[in-house]
């Protein structure tokens, strides 16, 4: 199981977990948890990625959203919507 070293005051595993204290857990990492071995370090990078494809599909959203309301503007009918 990975471990980490808590770097601020967390809510983890349905408890409190002090700056400083150092955790076994299979919980998803955030960023404020440094990681102590290997297994911790995969799981990091793992959340990491996951993290950046999640924001990068956001971002693809906003994209489309933003050309959708540049097309409805194009044609007149943002201000009717309005």
């Amino acid at each position: 199981m990975p471990r980490y070293r808590i770097n601020a005051l967390s809510f983890i595993d349905n408890k409190l977990v002090q700056e400083g204290e150092e955790i076994d857990t299979d919980a998803t990492p955030s960023a404020h948890w440094e990681p102590l071995d290997k297994a911790g370090d995969k799981a990091r990078v793992a959340a990491e990625a996951a993290e950046a494809e999640r924001v990068a599909g956001l971002q693809q959203q906003a994209n489309a959203v933003q050309a959708a309301a540049q097309v409805l503007a194009a044609a007149g009918v943002a201000d009717s919507l309005a």
